[in-house]
């Protein structure tokens, strides 16, 4: 592997000395623009496809009737929690965002596959991951689930204690 990427460094070496690699600095710099500007574009898509995805998870979640018994105590209905929710998650720190977005698609996923609720998908599966609680896969589940579940105590206390979702 040094030797390839060694060989790689000489052959470049190689090639600006012999006058291949000359460019023009204005076309190198608008190419450089142009490269920069489309990493921010690529780095700012996944973000807006993860609400999307996330604001689609939760309408399902939020389609269970136990958690619309919930948004009546709360004082909201799926609207208002998806939107606290979606605020929620999406200000999270960036390794459990994308924890709790792989658990509860997995949740929701469940939910639509079997037509059960969220509290029996959930059951199932916690009780696979502490068949192997000491997996990678199943510790991940088992913190997504923690963290939604911590998720959905806050947004549950704010809004029965102050009427407003904790994000904002």
């Amino acid at each position: 592997m040094k030797f390839q990427i060694l060989s790689a460094a000489v052959a470049g070496l190689a090639l600006a000395a012999c006058g291949g690699g000359e460019t023009d600095p204005a076309e190198s710099a608008e190419t450089a623009d142009e490269t920069v500007i489309e990493a921010a574009e690529e780095a700012q898509a996944p973000e807006v496809d993860d609400v999307a995805a996330l604001e689609a998870d939760c309408l399902i979640l939020a389609s269970d009737p136990e958690a619309q018994e919930s948004f009546v105590d709360m004082g909201t209905d799926t609207e208002g929690f998806c939107e606290c929710f979606v605020d929620v998650i999406d200000n999270s720190p960036e390794e459990e965002r994308a924890q709790m977005l792989i658990t509860l698609e997995e949740v929701t996923d469940g939910m639509e596959a079997s037509g059960e609720g969220a509290e029996d998908v959930v059951s199932r599966m916690m009780s696979a991951a502490m068949t192997d609680a000491e997996g990678e896969t199943a510790q991940g589940t088992m913190a997504g689930v923690r963290m939604i579940g911590d998720v959905i105590d806050r947004i549950d206390n704010s809004m029965e204690d102050t009427g407003t979702c904790p994000a904002a």
